[in-house]
């Protein structure tokens, strides 16, 4: 059966509500079997340890990740609210002719009701204890067994580990080489190895480039310089058409609009202005026109 046979199909997943990636895995690969994803989008907390492990899965199927960040309070609707706007969005797409959502969440039954309503086909892939009120609204509905301990977790638990015994050593190393000197030495490349990990783990990395570069060239400075205002509010448009986010510092890792700034390298703060000067006003430009 070619792909122009399949039926084209939209794939959302409700990443924070599966946990493991391997848990689904072999059942979409058995849906691609009469299925073409069109789009293909797994929502979630990507800053969560649980979803740490997905970033291969995710890149071998081609799978668009969409990060929701939580809400004050325990940021449960967050991810659930995210994916039933961008699939009343997509529902608009011509050709679609079905809907998979991935996820054992009651809260979805009316948006999949919704759906059916509009004469699309309705696949559902959830826990064993998926609520009937969910399964009966499907189409069709595929369960999936608990991973008791996923990849994930065990990443996670080892990393954890590892960190507790990399604090271990280095406190007694401290305590134990104080008086030649190695202690410093030790320390400094320690802390170089855990902020290169934790840079390269950074989301959105190469896009943040991508999209702050763009944001920056559409005012065309005359003198080459912006200040962070100015940017911010271009940036803002760029992650909703490039990310489908809305912006947030967050969303790459960082607190504040600086780090965003600094994280990709390509512009320089002006040094002639004064260090108290308000973030907003604060002028930057990119480094080649120094």
């Amino acid at each position: 059966m070619t792909s122009q046979q399949k039926i084209r199909t939209v794939l959302l997943i409700d990443a924070d509500n599966v946990g493991a990636f391997e848990a689904i895995a072999t059942i979409l690969k058995q849906l691609q079997t009469h299925h073409h994803f069109i789009i293909k989008r797994a929502y979630g907390d990507w800053f969560a340890p649980q979803l740490k492990n997905w970033k291969d899965f995710l890149f071998q199927q081609e799978i668009e990740p969409i990060h929701s960040l939580p809400t004050a309070s325990n940021g449960k609707n967050a991810t659930d609210i995210c994916l039933t706007i961008h699939a009343m969005d997509l529902l608009q797409t011509p050709d679609t002719q079905a809907f998979c959502i991935v996820s054992g969440d009651r809260d979805f039954a009316p948006l999949v009701r919704r759906l059916k309503q509009a004469d699309k086909q309705l696949i559902g892939v959830g826990r064993q204890n998926t609520p009937k009120i969910l399964r009966e609204a499907f189409t069709e509905f595929h369960t999936f067994p608990e991973v008791k301990k996923s990849k994930s977790s065990q990443s996670a638990s080892a990393e954890s580990k590892a960190n507790t015994t990399e604090s271990k050593t280095n406190t007694n190393s401290q305590k134990t080489s104080a008086k030649s000197g190695q202690t410093h030495l030790t320390l400094v490349n320690g802390a170089k190895a855990s902020q290169t990990k934790a840079d390269t783990q950074k989301p959105f990395s190469n896009e943040l480039k991508q999209i702050l570069q763009s944001a920056f060239l559409q005012f065309q400075p005359q003198d080459g310089w912006l200040t962070l205002g100015q940017i911010e509010s271009k940036l803002r448009e760029q992650c909703q058409q490039v990310l489908k986010q809305n912006f947030s510092c967050k969303l790459f890792g960082c607190k504040t609009m600086v780090e965003v700034i600094n994280q990709t390298g390509l512009f320089e703060f002006d040094a002639q202005q004064d260090k108290k000067t308000n973030s907003k006003e604060r002028r930057i430009r990119l480094r080649q026109a120094a």
